[in-house]
């Protein structure tokens, strides 16, 4: 069972990390997996030597999710965006009652607060602001210049993806880089644009892991708190218009009760 569940947490956080406005830092954190991917990323060799096999299934599931269900997804959020959005929302509302275990803050206090509310409020700002701004940029003729702002693209966007809560493909969409990198290059498979772009991702994968590791091992209970006000926030861009209210809350509340028992499940076999 554990394996299966570090398997379909690596497929969530794949599709996840390609469509705008969804985390797939979320979807690491509701798995309980944020942290292992964090020091594996931080290149704790040590750990991922005693960890070799359930990294190794997270990183099969995340290739298979950007590889082989972007396409599945894109149809389902161009033919059923409502309930395809439910069902992300579905799932990350049955995923909470272990998030709040996971990360239980030892001391709530003013800091941790602020923390919350200053999260919140970065999430509800993004939220606003994504439809005002639909750059789209031409990388088809590479120069110097263009190559050096996909390479930084690239890493802005992973470097915010290990972060929870913040959608770095959603990020792509608002600084105009999204069909520059997933359609463009990523889908179409350019070179050298490929090299390019694999490169600023890897960069800015190692960049924010260590960031975030730091933060993690010296304020906990501010990085948690942060956290917590990232994922509220992440809820905004994913709601559904209720054109459609019944089976888009139908799907909603079958994938809040179907991750709740599966996160229930998978909590009782480790415990056993």
């Amino acid at each position: 069972m554990k394996l299966i569940k570090n398997l379909v947490a690596g497929i969530l956080i794949g599709i996840s990390n390609v469509i705008p406005g969804i985390s797939g830092g979320t979807m690491a954190v509701l798995f309980n997996v944020y942290d292992q991917i964090i020091e594996a990323l931080s290149l704790n060799f040590k750990f991922i030597k005693q960890n070799f096999w359930m990294l190794f299934l997270i990183l099969i599931g995340i290739i298979a999710g950007i590889v082989g269900f972007s396409h599945i997804m894109n149809y389902l959020l161009a033919t059923y965006p409502n309930q395809t959005y439910g069902g992300f929302v579905g799932v990350i509302l049955g995923s909470l009652p272990l998030l709040l275990k996971v990360g239980k803050l030892e001391k709530v206090d003013a800091k941790a607060i602020f923390a919350f509310v200053l999260f919140l409020s970065v999430m509800v700002i993004l939220w606003l602001m994504q439809d005002h701004q639909r750059l789209l940029v031409d990388v088809s003729q590479l120069t110097t210049t263009k190559a050096v702002a996909l390479f930084l693209a690239a890493s802005i966007a992973t470097f915010t993806m290990v972060i929870p809560g913040v959608s770095g493909s959603m990020i792509l969409v608002m600084i105009g880089y999204y069909h520059a990198i997933f359609i463009y290059t990523i889908r179409e498979l350019v070179f050298p644009h490929l090299i390019i772009v694999i490169s600023g991702m890897i960069f800015g994968l190692i960049l924010g892991a260590k960031l975030i590791s730091f933060l993690l091992k010296r304020f906990k209970d501010l990085v948690y708190a942060s956290i917590f006000g990232l994922i509220l926030g992440s809820l905004l861009p994913l709601l559904p218009s209720l054109e459609q209210p019944v089976s888009t809350l139908g799907t909603l509340v079958a994938m809040a009760l179907i991750t709740y028992y599966f996160e229930k499940l998978t909590a009782k076999k480790n415990s056993g």
